[in-house]
């Protein structure tokens, strides 16, 4: 019943067009899934699944490896716009072994854009690189997505130059319409303010990597 719920609440979210962060932020658990026979209500643990001859060795239920789990760091902040308008925006870095996964919401956690940035090292000019820019799901009308994620790469090379090309993905959503607030959110000063807010998340999360 309980994972029929998060099925539902699930697909719900998916009818609105726009996932939430903390669907999308890895997180790790200590406790186990202990599903249960159907009918007998008897639970039984992964230990069900191993060869008998296998099973001694396992002194505890299989769960992620450290190594595996991605470095996460998480920001909610206020950003003024102006002296009357202040943004509520969501940001989290994600550091994968071959790519950067960073997330920047103004919709209260929702996120319904996704670009691909891949940026490598000029053959022609040293110590520069080149920047691809691919729309992956959302809308494409806006060219400030793309701006975001070009400026999020660069803040990103210009700080710890990669040795190969980076790979980042950005999940991005802004406030839009005609209101105050979304003509506001999308301005230069708070542009500036979430790259600003990204760029001290990633040293965070790079530091945290390193400890």
């Amino acid at each position: 019943e309980k994972y029929l719920a998060n099925m539902s609440e699930a697909n719900s979210d998916s009818n609105t067009g726009a996932l939430s962060l903390k669907d999308l932020v890895i997180t790790s658990t200590t406790e186990p899934f202990v599903p249960e026979i159907d009918g007998g209500g008897i639970p039984f643990s992964s230990n069900d699944f191993v060869p008998a001859a296998a099973a001694t060795t396992l002194a505890s239920p299989a769960i992620p490896a450290p190594s595996s789990i991605p470095v996460t760091v998480t920001k909610s902040s206020r950003i003024t716009a102006s002296k009357n308008v202040v943004i509520p925006t969501d940001c989290f870095v994600q550091l994968f072994g071959d790519r950067v996964f960073i997330g920047i919401s103004q919709r209260q956690g929702k996120i319904g854009n996704y670009l691909l940035c891949q940026a490598d090292p000029s053959q022609v000019k040293p110590k520069s690189y080149d920047y691809e820019i691919v729309n992956l799901l959302g809308e494409r009308e806006n060219p400030l997505l793309s701006v975001f994620a070009r400026r999020i790469a660069e803040v990103i090379v210009q700080t710890f130059p990669p040795m190969e090309p980076l790979t980042l993905v950005l999940g991005i959503s802004l406030l839009n319409g005609d209101s105050v607030e979304a003509t506001a959110a999308q301005s230069p000063p708070v542009f500036r303010s979430i790259i600003g807010v990204v760029g001290n998340l990633y040293v965070e999360a790079v530091n945290k990597a390193n400890r």
